[in-house]
């Protein structure tokens, strides 16, 4: 697809668009009625326009002086005008300034922007809201108003490759709610075509007000190279076989948790004033409220983390210097969108992403967050200095709060060591000494007790989240044996991760919820092996099970299930007493519970 000059480089001047795409383009733009007359403009993921262009590393002036985010800007074909190629730098992108409804397109006036766009007299700012008041003033000529179909994008690959592009839509004078529209899509070496329907849009921006369209590949941009050709707000002929059909509505958006457990840091002007790559590490000032913030909260066991696009050795570097790395668990720092590294750190540190508290100075990164993760609470740069004062953060302080970061710091040696351990993870647990001391509920244990109750989702078999005054309750309750979980290995400290209720007379768990730090390092099949032989001394044959599911707990379902319990009915499961959990032994156990069985 690409010709190639003998000058050890590639060149695009001479580059002609395949007859393939070239048919498929006229044979779309036959379908369509109207379209709204976007005007993009190269742009920058990193912009902090004007300081960037005297700090900035990558900035390389165009004729007008302004930075070039392309090799050669939108580089045209002589046999298709309409289409352009596109060679992405380093966090290049391509953005459009637009309005709500699409009216039929004024070349004239799109020639008169083109121009202006091109003279270096003309102010930055009024270059970048020119395409806007364009089609404000479209609104007014028009004759006859049509309502758009959809958004049509055309593109195909100018190097052979395939790239993921991100098709981002958001308002920007809008009071930011953390929504937006992201599209995603694949564009290959063949002709490709991504309509998106206007009601999907719809749902996550106000078309009403002015927004932003931001259309850029995703990981690292350097060296992409993509032909794109109709990208615009269309209206379908009726009778077009692109006119976008009816759609189902999405369910609604999971609320988040309660309680707020992790923090996710932005780093350039949010942690610290200054942009990391562009300033050096002396470069940038670390912000005193933000170091307040995560001292204060890190003191009540609110954990925090990083997700930002940066150099990952550069990042540790500095925060080493300013002495904050040890406070940062599992950080994600590369170039990709952010909502998969909250994911990949979800996974890793074991909670639920509606347990976490996304901090960001800029609007797109909040809406691409937001869009993929809507249970995720979202706050600005500007929020750093009150973050402790939102009450989504418990104020309540125990043993194990204070040691919160240490015990997941101890996760991640724990991580590392088996990584570089080989495949025999049961070996693994043996050799790091894994124990499980069992007690019983009473006033030291009470406050940790009621704090997991408050912070546990997964494996919480109902999902109940216990009172104080039920666990004072339940404290002198004879009927129950209520017992903790306490669990320490070579690497360190666990604390006291899980709580059972046993009903003595019926041989069955009426609760049970357990850290997830805790899960599948076998502590789950050394307490019911303790349990099972308690119960069958006690004259029952067999372990029931109080099971009610919730939205969250599933990990509890898959736990017993692995265990080897057998569903009876919707809330209860049942365990043979005669089959000895597997693996038990691995874990050693020391009971100071004194059940005296009958």
């Amino acid at each position: 697809m690409i010709t190639e000059k003998q000058q050890g480089k590639k060149s695009y001047t001479n580059f002609a668009i395949p007859e393939d795409f070239t048919a498929k383009h006229q044979a779309l733009k036959a379908q369509i009625g109207a379209k709204m007359g976007l005007v993009f403009e190269e742009h920058c993921s990193e912009c902090s326009y004007p300081s960037c262009y005297a700090t900035c590393s990558f900035y390389s002036p165009r004729e007008d002086l302004h930075c070039r985010r392309f090799v050669a800007g939108f580089e045209a074909f002589e046999n298709s005008k309409e289409c352009k190629l596109v060679r992405f730098r380093k966090w290049g992108k391509i953005e459009a300034v637009g309005g709500e409804k699409p009216h039929g397109t004024n070349d004239a006036k799109v020639i008169i922007m083109e121009v202006a766009n091109r003279l270096p007299i003309v102010p930055y700012f009024v270059k970048r809201n020119f395409a806007y008041n364009l089609n404000q003033q479209q609104k007014a000529d028009a004759h006859l108003e049509l309502a758009a179909d959809a958004f049509v994008l055309e593109a195909i690959s100018g190097d052979g490759e395939t790239h993921a592009i991100t098709v981002s839509i958001f308002n920007v004078d809008v009071a930011a709610n953390g929504k937006m529209y992201l599209g995603q899509v694949a564009v290959t070496p063949e002709y490709g075509c991504l309509v998106i329907n206007l009601d999907d849009i719809k749902k996550h921006v106000d078309l009403n007000q002015k927004f932003l369209i931001q259309i850029e590949p995703m990981n690292e941009a350097e060296g992409r190279a993509i032909v794109f050709g109709l990208c615009d707000f269309v209206t379908f002929k009726e009778a077009a076989e692109l006119k976008p059909k009816a759609i189902v509505a999405k369910p609604a958006a999971t609320k988040p948790a309660k309680a707020a457990k992790l923090v996710v840091w932005d780093l350039d002007e949010t942690l610290w004033h200054g942009i990391l790559v562009e300033d050096g590490i002396e470069g940038v000032k670390v912000r005193p409220e933000a170091v307040k913030a995560i001292q204060t909260l890190d003191e009540r066991g609110i954990v925090h983390s990083i997700a930002s696009k940066n150099d990952p050795d550069l990042v540790e570097k500095a925060l080493k210097h300013f002495g904050l790395d040890e406070y940062f668990l599992y950080p994600q720092i590369g170039w990709g969108p952010k909502s998969i590294s909250i994911k990949n750190l979800a996974e890793q540190i074991s909670l639920g992403i509606d347990s976490f508290v996304f901090v960001d100075d800029q609007p797109f990164e909040r809406a691409e967050v937001g869009n993929a993760h809507p249970q995720m609470r979202i706050l600005t740069h500007e929020d750093v200095g009150k973050l402790p004062e939102f009450d989504f953060f418990p104020t309540s302080v125990t043993e194990e709060s204070k040691n919160r970061r240490a015990m997941y710091k101890a996760d991640e040696v724990r991580n590392q060591a088996l990584v570089s351990g080989g495949d025999d993870y049961e070996e693994f647990l043996r050799k790091a000494n894994m124990s499980l001391i069992i007690d019983r509920l009473n006033d030291k244990n009470m406050a940790r007790v009621h704090e997991l109750s408050q912070r546990t989702n997964q494996l919480n078999y109902n999902g109940y989240k216990y009172p104080l005054d039920e666990l004072l309750a339940l404290k002198d309750d004879e009927s129950h044996v209520c017992v903790t979980l306490t669990c320490r290995d070579n690497f360190g400290e666990y604390g006291l991760i899980g709580f059972v209720v046993i009903d003595k007379a019926a041989g069955k768990i009426d609760q049970f919820f357990m850290s997830c730090r805790a899960q599948k390092k076998r502590v789950e099949n050394a307490f019911y092996e303790w349990l099972r032989q308690k119960l069958q001394a006690s004259g029952h044959d067999k372990i029931m099970v109080s099971y009610h599911e919730t939205p969250k707990n599933k990990a509890s379902r898959d736990m017993l299930d692995e265990l080897g319990f057998k569903q009876q009915d919707k809330n209860s499961y049942i365990y043979d007493n005669g089959t000895k959990f597997a693996s038990s032994e691995i874990v050693v156990l020391t009971d100071n519970l004194d059940w005296k069985v009958a």
